[in-house]
């Protein structure tokens, strides 16, 4: 009598551990999808994981019938869970802006920026002057433990790009993200607002800043800057471009699929006998 399974039960289980796997990432990524970030985003990511994950196992337990298999790719994806949520928070909301940013730079006036607020984020090129003496700093030292007795220290550092007509006595509506002295007057970036509206994505920047309230934050802000800023018209401008934010997702399934190619092989390459 013909077996049911045309294929080596090694091969079948290598399958199920791929198809498995892939389930997972997908719905962690939809998860994610609607820019959830920081502490929220990773705990959400989490349980969207291990929920498509058990639906993963009851459909492919009748069909494997293998308890020991099983039992493998539940573990082995529940371990991947924790580092694909890890990842992914840190590139899909990135991906996500990228997908929906032209390529080619939309041209603004510094001036207009205070007037009216474009569509958010944008792929911008805005002319100005920096004004290093007005960088905003700061520097947050994350807790020591005892996987990490010595964190580094996180910096933030904006600084100020204002028209040539600006005086202290007006706003400054753009800051460039990094602490910069170049002459450039053209700058070329995402340009994301600092009091998002409703639906609006902000910057991905360190979960702990997200935490701490630094960084990306009016609050925040306004203890720092020594200048003058509305919050309504206050933005960031990250000196990335599209092609770069999906470049951090590719990156990620790049690596990812090398890493099922090699479980593959490990659940086919001959056993050695005892």
């Amino acid at each position: 009598m013909r077996s049911p399974h045309p294929l080596p039960q090694s091969w079948l289980h290598a399958a199920a551990f791929v198809l498995v796997s892939l389930w997972v990432l997908l719905w962690i990524g939809v998860a994610i999808w609607p820019y959830h970030r920081g502490l929220w985003g990773y705990s959400w990511g989490l349980l969207t994981g291990f929920m498509a994950l058990v639906i993963a196992a009851k459909v492919t337990a009748p069909r494997l019938k293998n308890s020991d298999a099983i039992a493998g790719i539940v573990f082995a994806n529940i371990m991947q869970t924790f580092v694909l949520t890890a990842l992914l928070i840190h590139c899909v909301p990135h991906f996500r802006v990228g997908v929906s940013l032209p390529d080619t730079p939309q041209n603004i006036f510094l001036e207009s920026l205070g007037k009216e607020r474009p569509p958010l984020p944008s792929h911008v090129t805005l002319l100005g002057q920096l004004q290093p003496e007005l960088t905003i700093r700061d520097i947050y030292q994350p807790s020591r433990t005892k996987q990490d007795p010595n964190p580094r220290p996180i910096e933030i550092s904006y600084t100020p790009l204002v028209s040539r007509d600006w005086t202290p006595a007006d706003p400054v509506t753009v800051l460039v993200d990094g602490e910069t002295h170049q002459e450039q007057r053209v700058w070329t970036g995402i340009l994301y607002p600092f009091a998002p509206r409703a639906g609006e994505p902000g910057p991905l920047i360190n979960p702990m800043l997200h935490i701490q309230g630094m960084g990306y934050n009016v609050a925040w802000l306004q203890r720092q800057a020594n200048f003058q800023f509305e919050p309504e018209y206050a933005y960031l401008l990250m000196t990335d471009n599209p092609a770069q934010l999906r470049q951090r997702l590719y990156f990620v399934l790049m690596l990812f699929g090398i890493y099922l190619l090699g479980m593959v092989f490990l659940y086919v390459r001959p056993k050695k006998q005892s």
